[in-house]
């Protein structure tokens, strides 16, 4: 673990942050525009395949799920932090390390440790939302196939008011590698209406269920017959809470999804 760990330290120390579009930009003000064309300077964060989780062993001390702790949000928010308070939060918390070994592991005292590791929570907690309890819940998906089910037929058939129905009333939507993202369901609604409802009427499209992808949900788009965009979704409270429509090719490459339909 400490060779592991300093070899990413040392890693972190010449690499940007991969953040999410939503915690560098403002939202889009006008759901009618366009996306704006990605950037060459920004690196988002891409979607990891559920598989790669499979067979991850935890400790019982562990505070978070391996499930939980490669969620998007989750993932999203421990970028604000320090490399030195990523690396204690994970052996602490995901991989549940006791105090005196994540400290080995890092070099440094089991008092600075524990105090690094203090701060990273505290930032956690105020990026995310929620206690200490209700931290990670804030991060993932709830697990609703019955919900799953409405949302991609509303896609295929492209009912605008099924979609919308659908929808929580500050639903975030992403669409990596553009640095457009939208708030708000009368937003998100306008934009749906607007462009890619619009866009797909044009044009033959399907759309599949895709590998779970960070522990969450995710669809495949197929359009005119070619891979269009790998969109995760993430349920709150019996809505689409956040989608994110990966449509970068590079996001494809590890799920091993079909190049056609």
């Amino acid at each position: 673990y400490r060779i592991a760990t300093n070899a990413c330290l040392d890693e972190l120390k010449g690499r940007k942050q991969r953040p999410m579009p939503f915690d560098v930009v403002p939202p889009a003000t006008d759901p009618n525009a366009p996306p704006v064309p990605a950037s060459p300077e920004a690196t988002w964060l891409e979607p990891c395949p559920e598989g790669w989780m499979n067979g991850v062993s935890r400790d019982p001390g562990a505070a978070y799920e391996v499930k939980e702790s490669v969620a998007l949000a989750f993932v999203a928010a421990i970028q604000c932090l320090s490399a030195q308070q990523r690396a204690v939060l994970l052996l602490r918390d995901v991989l549940g390390m006791p105090a005196d070994e994540a400290a080995e592991a890092l070099g440094m005292s089991v008092s600075a440790a524990n105090s690094t590791l203090h701060r990273a929570r505290t930032a956690l907690r105020e990026r995310v939302g929620g206690d200490e309890s209700t931290v990670v819940v804030n991060a993932t998906s709830e697990e609703n196939e019955e919900l799953l089910g409405r949302y991609l037929r509303a896609w295929e058939s492209l009912d605008l008011t099924a979609f919308v129905a659908l929808l929580h009333d500050d639903i975030v939507a992403s669409m990596p590698p553009s640095p457009t993202w939208l708030k708000g369901k009368g937003t998100v609604a306008a934009f749906a209406e607007v462009r890619p409802f619009t866009i797909l009427r044009a044009k033959t499209h399907h759309i599949v269920r895709a590998p779970g992808a960070n522990g969450q949900p995710a669809l495949v788009f197929y359009v005119e017959g070619r891979l269009h965009a790998l969109h995760v979704v993430r349920f709150r409270d019996g809505r689409v809470a956040e989608f994110h429509h990966f449509c970068d090719p590079r996001s494809f490459e590890a799920f091993g999804i079909p190049p056609t339909a």
